[in-house]
C-alpha cells in the first residue's frame, strides 16, 4: 500500500490507529508520481510475455497487470504535469516523502 497526499484529518486518523507504523512511513508520499515511481521500482522486472512500457490506447480498458496499471498512472501524471495541470513545483527526479522516517 502506498498512500499519496492524505489530508491532515486522514493522516491523523491513520497515525492514531497505528496504520502509519503498520504500513511504514516510507510508503506515504506527497505526490502520486512519487508513489508510482517507488511502486514500479519494487515490482519484479517484466517477463518476455508481459507488455513493456506500451499501454493500450483505450484507457477505459482495465490493465492486465499491476505493472501496466502503475505505468498508466505514471503516464497520466506526466500528462498532467506536461499540460500544466500539476501544481507541484518540485523536480520529478526527486521523490518527496510525506513523513520523515526519523
Amino acid at each position: 500500500i502506498a498512500i499519496s497526499n492524505p489530508n491532515q484529518d486522514v493522516l491523523r486518523t491513520l497515525t492514531r490507529s497505528g496504520v502509519v507504523d503498520l504500513i511504514g512511513k516510507e510508503w506515504y508520499f506527497v505526490r502520486v508520481h512519487d508513489a508510482v515511481q517507488v511502486c514500479l521500482q519494487k515490482l519484479p522486472p517484466p517477463t518476455s510475455n508481459s507488455s513493456s512500457i506500451t499501454v493500450a490506447s483505450d484507457d477505459k480498458k482495465p490493465p492486465s497487470s499491476p505493472r501496466l496499471l502503475l505505468q498508466r498512472l505514471l503516464r497520466n501524471e506526466f500528462s498532467k504535469r506536461d499540460s500544466g495541470d500539476d501544481d507541484s513545483s518540485s523536480s520529478s527526479s526527486h521523490l518527496e516523502p510525506l513523513l520523515s522516517t526519523k
